[in-house]
């Protein structure tokens, strides 16, 4: 299971087929948070799951944190124990529909969460 979409890293470059994969999950239940990292690789080849020794470094990692609505709506035991649902399918589908824009931040000045990255994952697609 992974995204593809076009993504600019920070030094300009486009990566037009950009293989996003969700590498790494940490929920606590308890707390109703999750979080998670996406590593983005240039392309599917660049991640090569069939030769792990071909494969090359990812682009970047980009946490994402699911707390508050986000975590109840997508990872609730009522979702997660519904026929067919899975906490990877998931958090898939919670990043499909996230719009990670520009960084802006609060009137205090700390930075809003899941934003920064330049990525609307609503035009990712399945890989």
């Amino acid at each position: 299971m992974a995204l593809q979409i076009s993504y600019t890293d920070d030094m300009g470059a486009t990566h037009s087929e950009a293989y996003a994969k969700i590498e790494v999950v940490r929920v606590k239940f308890k707390e109703s948070v999750a979080d998670l990292y996406v590593y983005i690789y240039h392309n599917a080849a660049a991640r090569s799951k069939a030769d792990a020794s071909t494969q090359k470094n990812e682009i970047i990692q980009i946490p994402y944190y699911l707390t508050d609505s986000a975590f109840t709506t997508y990872l609730a035991d009522t979702e997660l124990l519904t026929n067919g649902k899975s906490l990877l399918v998931q958090l898939y589908l919670w990043l499909k529909q996230h719009n990670d824009g520009p960084l802006t931040h609060t009137e205090e000045g700390a930075s809003i969460l899941n934003e920064g990255n330049n990525l609307n994952w609503t035009t990712a697609t399945d890989v």
